[in-house]
C-alpha cells in the first residue's frame, strides 16, 4: 500500500491535499493559521478574508472552538477535521486521506469520515482514501 500511495501522491502535483498522520499540522500555529496558510499562499485573498472563510467552515463543522488551539491540544476527531479542512483549501484539490483510522484509532466505521466530507463537499473536488485491505469492513457498502 505504501508504494501505491507514494506513486499516486507523486502524480497529483500541486493539487494534492494530503490528510495523513505523517503530515501533521504545524505545531507552532493554531488550527486557524494552519488552514488559512494554504489559501493565503495560493491566492491573492487577504488574511482576514481567508480567516473568515476558515471560521465559517469550522462553524459548519461545529468546531469553532478549535480555531485557536494548537495540534497537541486537539482530540483525534478535531485533528482529522482540521486536516481535511486544510486539504480542501488547495485549489482544484485532489484530497488523499491516508489511513484515516490511524488518525482516529477509536473509530470502528467510516461514518465520521463520510459526515466530515459531506460538510466540506462544496470545496472538495476529488477524494481518494488509502487504507489497509483489512479495514474494508469499516467502510461498508458503496466504498471502493
Amino acid at each position: 500500500m505504501a508504494a501505491a500511495l507514494r506513486q499516486f501522491v507523486r502524480a497529483q502535483g500541486k493539487q494534492l491535499g494530503m490528510v495523513s498522520i505523517d503530515i501533521p499540522l504545524i505545531s507552532n500555529l493554531t488550527v486557524l493559521q494552519n488552514i488559512a496558510l494554504i489559501k493565503e499562499y495560493h491566492s491573492r485573498i487577504s488574511r482576514k478574508q481567508v480567516e473568515n472563510h476558515v471560521l465559517a467552515y469550522l462553524e459548519k463543522m461545529n468546531l469553532p472552538h478549535i480555531a485557536d488551539k494548537r495540534n497537541p491540544a486537539l482530540t483525534h476527531e478535531e485533528r482529522f477535521c482540521a486536516l481535511v479542512l486544510r486539504a480542501v483549501m488547495v485549489e482544484e484539490n485532489i484530497v488523499v486521506i491516508d489511513r484515516p483510522f490511524s488518525i482516529m484509532p477509536n473509530f470502528k466505521d467510516s461514518r465520521y469520515i463520510t459526515n466530515t466530507l459531506r460538510t466540506v463537499n462544496d470545496l472538495l473536488h476529488k477524494c481518494h482514501i488509502f487504507d489497509y485491505i483489512w479495514h474494508q469492513d469499516r467502510y461498508g457498502e458503496g466504498w471502493a
